[in-house]
């Protein structure tokens, strides 16, 4: 029959190895992290930036361009607020080349062009042509103001 401090002794080595266990396996996975967070070729970040400033009363009109937009050029497009004043939105357009990822927030939309798969880049021209055309789309609301960084 095991003693109380033997029963103690091997309670306390199957949690202490389950605890390296764990600390471990986390540890594998920050350098697998910070590896790829070290590898440009695997995430090198926006290929470029667009800002939109609206009256935040013409929300729903640029929601309505942008979906235009993610019609003509194919994107799957999601458009949500996970918040309940609705001043705050994710805006993420996506397909097998480029994604679109963007939060809105009261009267300002950020959007950031970027490689689905960054190691399968795509012309920086299609960037250029979209992101003209995206432009245009959203022009056609008055009193808009977009600018672009690279």
């Amino acid at each position: 029959m095991l003693t109380n401090r033997t029963k103690l002794l091997i309670s306390a080595s199957l949690i202490l190895s389950c605890l390296l266990g764990l600390f471990g396996g986390i540890a594998i996975g920050r350098s697998a992290i910070a590896k790829n967070m070290n590898n440009p070729s695997e995430d090198q970040g926006p290929i470029r930036v667009i800002t939109v400033t609206i009256n935040p009363n013409q929300r729903e009109q640029l929601f309505a361009q942008i979906e235009k937009f993610a019609d003509k050029w194919a994107y799957a497009i999601r458009i949500d607020s996970a918040e309940p004043s609705g001043k705050y939105f994710g805006v993420d357009l996506w397909r097998s080349d480029i994604k679109v990822l963007g939060l809105y927030s009261e009267g300002v939309l950020d959007l950031a062009f970027s490689y689905t798969d960054p190691t399968h880049p795509v012309p920086e021209q299609y960037f250029v042509e979209e992101i003209n055309d995206l432009k245009s789309f959203i022009n056609e609301i008055s009193g808009v103001s977009i600018t672009e960084e690279k």
